[in-house]
């Protein structure tokens, strides 16, 4: 089986905005409110694909929260449904963060389409991504080295009862898009028009 994954032009970001909250009566070392992205700090995954396979991403603010470090790891396990050892670990390797998530704007009352077909309304927020331009690399019992194929590099992973081809982007290039948290699910967004995306990605902390 052969499969891409791990696209990193891909990610973009949308929310709730953020309404802080001040307090006291001491001026000489206010509280700074959290930036339009500190929400989405965490570790974050869709859960197992089914297979074999689980991947997560793991956001660190930056700059009091415009900005966002982001990496990703990607697990293969020896048995389906992410059960058995864990066989091949993915990473990217230096520089990091592998990609850097930046705040454009907050977009009021956006049109959402979920994966149910259902529309709803929702205030998100538009980031920029950029690549740091590293390279993403397999450890474990289950690499069994690399190929290339049509000038793609391509690792093979072996786990109880089949193997499989993956090709893995570096984290290089940048994109425009949004995520969104609802019902404690952080949803990437694909823009389809300015003030109309479409949900592409479901995840969990």
């Amino acid at each position: 089986m052969k499969k891409n994954t791990l696209k990193m032009a891909a990610i973009s970001l949308a929310v709730v905005t953020l309404t802080a909250c001040g307090g006291g009566s001491d001026d000489s070392n206010p509280e700074q409110a959290p930036g339009p992205l500190s929400k989405y700090e965490g570790t974050w995954s869709p859960g197992c694909d089914g297979e074999n396979e689980r991947q997560t991403i793991s956001f660190t603010t930056l700059a009091n929260g415009t900005k966002l470090g982001m990496n990703m790891q990607n697990e293969f396990f020896n048995q389906a449904n992410c059960t058995g050892g864990i066989v091949a670990t993915g990473t990217y390797g230096p520089p990091q963060p592998a990609a850097t998530v930046t705040y454009l704007e907050t977009v009021a009352n956006a049109s959402v389409r979920l994966p149910n077909g259902q529309t709803i309304q929702a205030s998100v927020d538009r980031v920029s991504t950029a690549g740091s331009g590293a390279s993403f690399a397999y450890t474990g019992s289950g690499v069994q080295g690399t190929t290339v194929i049509s000038g793609k590099k391509y690792w093979r992973i072996a786990y109880g009862g089949g193997s499989t081809l993956i090709n893995v982007n570096d984290a290089s290039g940048t994109s425009v898009g949004a995520l969104l948290l609802l019902n404690g699910e952080l949803l990437e967004l694909e823009p389809i028009t300015s003030n109309y995306y479409r949900v592409i990605s479901q995840q969990t902390r």
